[in-house]
C-alpha cells in the first residue's frame, strides 16, 4: 500500500499484511483527526518506509506521551510510529 501527504511531497509505502483497523474516541485521537474518533492500526517498523520528503515530516509530542507526525509544507497527518496505542 502507499500513501502521501495532501501536496504529495511526502510519500510512504506499507509491506506485509495490514492488520485490521481500530477506532480511538479519546481526547487526544479526537483533535488530532478533527472528528470524533481516529482510524488507525498498528505495524512494525519494519513495515513502513519513507518514499520521498522525510525531510519535512515534523513531529509534536505532548507531555504525556502522545506523539503525532505531519508534512510542514500542508499539515496533513502521516504515519506515525509509537509503542503506545493512543493518548490514554
Amino acid at each position: 500500500m502507499q500513501g502521501k501527504c495532501l501536496c504529495g511531497n511526502v510519500r510512504f509505502s506499507l509491506f506485509g499484511e495490514l492488520p485490521n483497523l481500530y477506532q480511538c474516541h479519546c481526547s487526544l485521537c479526537r483533535k488530532v483527526s478533527g472528528s470524533s474518533s481516529n482510524a488507525a492500526f498498528k505495524i512494525g517498523r519494519e513495515q513502513l518506509s519513507w518514499d520521498a520528503g522525510a525531510e519535512l515530516i515534523r513531529r509534536y509530542e505532548s507531555e504525556t506521551g502522545f506523539k503525532s507526525h505531519f508534512c510542514s509544507r500542508c499539515g496533513s497527518p502521516l504515519p506515525t510510529t509509537s509503542r503506545r496505542r493512543c493518548g490514554r
